[in-house]
């Protein structure tokens, strides 16, 4: 009976056409935040007589779906990092605050999961180059240019200096990237750090006011 209430609280939610807020710049995608969705199946739920639960216990998120005795489950380790820290080696906010951004990103996680919403969160392969490969010299300018592939540990290395270099020029961007600031840079995929190393790279280089600023400021 549960299961059946769930199947009909995910048909009428996309019915709803919920709009995604959030938006990831450096590579080209909306996704839905939890202020998006949340709201719609609360009334949903409410409809079908689900209640939900969600909780931070013994080292994992949960989220139960209650519909008079029967119950699911849906259960994600809790992974508590240390409060990322700012430039000038302080924590960039209070724990508190960085607690609710944590419950924030895995009570969303487990709703979209439980109620199976789906986004489009497909990176495109990158054409930047400095990051993938490098060309290395040639006697002779007609010839094929060789390229080194890089390690995913260099490509990792070379990305975060990249982006902790240039964070303080694109704050929305490294945002997007660590969740608010719920993840540091080192605890990111590779694909994610290289691509807004990527976008870096390019913004500045075709942007000739940013050039200047950072000038200004000797990064």
């Amino acid at each position: 009976m549960l299961n059946e209430k769930i199947i009909k609280i995910k048909n009428k939610f996309y019915e709803t056409a919920t709009k995604k807020s959030g938006k990831n710049s450096f590579q080209g995608f909306e996704y839905f935040e939890l202020k998006d969705f949340l709201p719609d199946l609360v009334k949903l739920m409410a409809e079908e007589e689900v209640n939900d639960i969600f909780t931070i216990k013994d080292e994992y998120a949960t989220l139960k779906l209650i519909h008079k005795n029967e119950t699911n489950e849906y259960t994600i380790p809790f992974v508590m990092f240390d409060v990322p820290l700012n430039k000038h080696g302080k924590d960039s906010m209070q724990k508190i605050q960085y607690l609710g951004a944590l419950s924030t990103y895995y009570k969303r996680y487990l709703y979209m999961n439980a109620f199976s919403i789906t986004e489009n969160d497909k990176i495109d392969a990158m054409n930047n180059d400095e990051l993938n490969t490098a060309p290395e010299s040639s006697k002779n300018k007609t010839e094929k240019k060789s390229q080194k592939k890089y390690t995913e540990k260099e490509i990792r290395e070379k990305s975060i200096e990249i982006i902790s270099k240039y964070e303080e020029f694109f704050k929305k961007e490294v945002n997007d990237l660590t969740e608010k600031g719920a993840f540091q840079l080192e605890d990111v995929p590779t694909d994610n750090l290289k691509k807004l190393a990527a976008f870096m790279k390019d913004k500045i280089k075709n942007d000739k006011d940013l050039q200047e600023v950072i000038r200004k400021k000797g990064a």
